[in-house]
């Protein structure tokens, strides 16, 4: 005859509880996700996060149906080079307000802070409290003078498109182990310390390396799914408003490479199918919304073909709408 020890027992009994918790867990995830289907669809806002934009160009595509102006504000009307908040937040008010003289009706504020604040999260510890709180006290500074305004920092969670294994190998993040990924997801969860401040979440879903498309379309998929399931999970009810460009972002920033700035060229724009089967799979999220932004300058560097943003727009809102 043999015998159950007590400790078998108790160690059942845990390995038993952990798969409940487990299975609840998913359980829940699961009836979230039901209930997000069941949802009827809401209107959805094209925005265009508007840069340096000419008045006369601006007031033409806004005055295109159901297109909404959004505020651009980079971080150096904001921080210092160090990533503190300047002391007084005037000068990040006074860019908003010449902003708003071409886009008077604009909702939306959406601030970039970037680097600073992406090293701040990866700290850890009270570096994110101290971002958290910085972010705070610009929001109250601008909305004391903007109280119509609704909030957001760009491009939160961060996640990087290839990781580092612990053997030093470096796969792109859709096929990283979950030992390389949990990093890069504890740092994306601490975005929350910012969030909290945010009337809105702006996660970025840029496209790139468009000359390898087809290799890496996988790749944007899946770190797509995950910075937008990282904000679903911490927005409540808060919008979640995806930030996208209908360009190859591995070409932004070729200053001096195939034109000028920042190194644009109509052939870096995304086909028209392109561009639809990446609105199609952001839309199947039923965002509040979908931004377009505006680089500095591509009106006046002839950078921007006019006919390209028009598609892109009309794309988005179709899309949206049906979703």
């Amino acid at each position: 005859m043999s015998y159950v020890s007590i400790e078998q027992i108790r160690r059942g009994a845990g390995e038993a509880e952990a798969a409940l918790d487990q299975l609840t867990a998913e359980n829940a995830d699961l009836r979230r996700r039901l209930e997000e289907l069941q949802q009827p669809p809401t209107k959805a806002t094209t925005i265009l996060l508007t840069e340096a934009v000419p008045p006369d160009r601006l007031t033409d595509v806004l005055a295109r149906e159901d297109v909404a102006a959004g505020i651009y504000l980079s971080g150096q009307h904001c921080f210092d080079t160090d990533g503190d908040l300047k002391p007084n937040v005037r000068a990040a008010c006074e860019r908003i307000e010449s902003k708003m003289e071409l886009a008077p009706d604009a909702k939306h504020l959406c601030v970039d802070w970037e680097e600073p604040l992406f090293k701040r999260l990866a700290m850890g510890g009270w570096q994110c409290s101290h971002a958290g709180a910085m972010f705070r006290r610009l929001v109250d500074g601008v909305k004391a003078e903007f109280p119509q305004l609704l909030i957001s920092a760009w491009g939160l969670p961060q996640m990087p498109w290839w990781v580092f294994e612990p053997d030093g190998e470096n796969p792109p993040l859709h096929k990283a182990s979950s030992v390389a990924l949990e990093p890069h997801m504890t740092v994306a969860r601490a975005s929350r310390y910012v969030w909290e401040h945010c009337d809105w979440l702006c996660p970025g879903v840029y496209t790139r390396h468009r000359s390898a498309y087809a290799e890496t379309i996988e790749l944007w998929r899946f770190r797509s799914r995950l910075v937008i399931d990282i904000a679903r999970d911490h927005a409540g009810d808060k919008p979640i408003i995806p930030c996208l460009c209908p360009f190859d972002q591995h070409h932004y920033g070729r200053n001096g490479e195939g034109g000028p700035l920042y190194g644009l060229t109509e052939k870096d724009w995304l086909e028209k199918d392109e561009w639809e089967k990446v609105l199609e799979y952001v839309a199947s999220f039923r965002p509040a919304g979908a931004i377009i932004w505006c680089v500095p300058n591509w009106w006046t560097m002839g950078q921007m073909p006019q006919h390209a943003l028009r598609q892109s727009l009309d794309l988005m809102k179709k899309i949206l709408r049906r979703r």
